[in-house]
């Protein structure tokens, strides 16, 4: 069973700001707090990479 951040990542469109990444993260039970937490575990991980302020991209 994939984490909830891999299960974020999943659902993530390939560009993405932050304000959609949190949308998403709450349609799938996951806390603004958390999801704001895993965004920069992902960015860490380099599995996504931050563009500008709160603009991602897979």
């Amino acid at each position: 069973m994939p984490s909830k951040h891999e299960k974020l990542l999943d659902t993530l469109p390939k560009e993405f700001n932050r304000k959609k990444a949190i949308d998403l993260a709450k349609k799938i039970g996951i806390s603004e707090r958390s999801a704001d937490g895993y965004l920069k575990k992902l960015t860490d991980e380099s599995l996504i990479k931050k563009l500008n302020h709160g603009v991602y991209k897979k």
